[in-house]
């Protein structure tokens, strides 16, 4: 049932991610290294994993992203998610598609019980064991690095955020992301150049 959400999560950044393959002209040769997403309380969606229903809003703060901010560093690529209010239930899912000018990759943090700090999942053209996260309940916050030497020392990368808590006994997920107040994102950042 885990498979199924990671799945069509993995699905939704993925395509997101491919919308958004093709620049204006108009954009810069160097442009923004960072940004900050402001996604407020209130938007999180709920489904059930056993029916093929659309998730529908949901008040529950443990998953409600409500600021991301990425950076795209000298050494590493950054990623740092406020939740309204972290706190250790259901599995937790922390994921971002990242897109630079000649590959796509996949990197997230996944926490549950009895393994509340968490582990990395690195997909694409290396693997990555340099990445690296923290997940800090007191202050809410998840923050995940990715070396860029991961990622192929990429000019410019594009990242697509999501995240999830699955409660296992229920079979009910709840989603977030930062880029909009849907369920599932519909685009990625804007190009953030090596800083």
């Amino acid at each position: 049932m885990f498979g199924k959400l990671s799945a069509a999560m993995t699905s939704s950044v993925v395509a997101s991610a491919m919308l958004t393959a093709v620049a204006p002209a108009a954009e810069r040769a160097e442009g923004p290294s960072r940004v900050v997403l402001h996604d407020g309380t209130g938007d999180v969606w709920s489904g059930d994993l056993s029916e093929e229903n659309d998730p529908t809003r949901a008040d529950f703060p443990a998953a409600d992203v409500t600021r991301a901010v990425v950076r795209h560093g000298t050494y590493a690529l950054r990623i740092r998610m406020r939740i309204a209010d972290l706190r250790k239930v259901g599995t937790q899912f922390y994921q971002a598609s990242i897109q630079t000018p000649r590959n796509e990759y996949f990197a997230g943090v996944t926490s549950e019980p009895r393994a509340r700090r968490g582990r990395e999942e690195f997909e694409g053209a290396t693997h990555c064991r340099a990445m690296t996260h923290r997940i800090d309940y007191v202050n809410d916050v998840l923050r995940m690095r990715i070396p860029r030497r991961c990622l192929g020392r990429p000019r410019w990368v594009r990242v697509t955020l999501l995240n999830a808590v699955v409660n296992q006994r229920t079979e009910t997920f709840y989603v977030d992301n930062p880029h909009n107040h849907q369920a599932f994102p519909e685009s990625s950042t804007r190009r953030l150049y090596r800083g």
